[in-house]
């Protein structure tokens, strides 16, 4: 679950950082699953496990963002099952940070897109 975060987090900061700029948001998006990818090779037990988990959740939010203009409001839905697990799972201040970090993914995702450039 912190992996999923960290690549929730990962992909915003990018997202904020280039958000008209395809070309540098999907390089440093390849940088960070490479990193991740290493991570994933040289870690051992949860830790490689979170290493993985970061760098295919800044894909599968990028991908959606990169395809989607719309919201879909069902995508969203597994975050928030990540969330009520964590609530179950971990203390308190972990779940506060975790839902803080979601309200940005979900400010980020409602707000307009700014990519800019034709879409196919």
């Amino acid at each position: 679950m912190i992996g999923a975060v960290i690549g929730a987090t990962m992909i915003v900061v990018l997202t904020a950082c280039f958000p008209q700029d395809r070309i540098f948001f999907l390089g440093l998006h390849a940088l960070w699953g490479g990193i991740c990818a290493f991570a994933d090779t040289t870690l051992r037990n949860f830790a490689s496990c979170s290493a993985a988990l970061a760098g295919y959740t800044a894909a599968i939010i990028a991908a959606d963002n990169l395809v989607h203009d719309g919201a879909e409001v069902s995508a969203l839905v597994s975050v928030y099952a990540l969330i009520n697990r964590m609530r179950v799972l971990s203390r308190s201040d972990v779940v506060e940070k975790a839902e803080a970090v979601v309200r940005t993914i979900v400010e980020t995702y409602f707000a307009p897109n700014k990519w800019s450039g034709p879409r196919s």
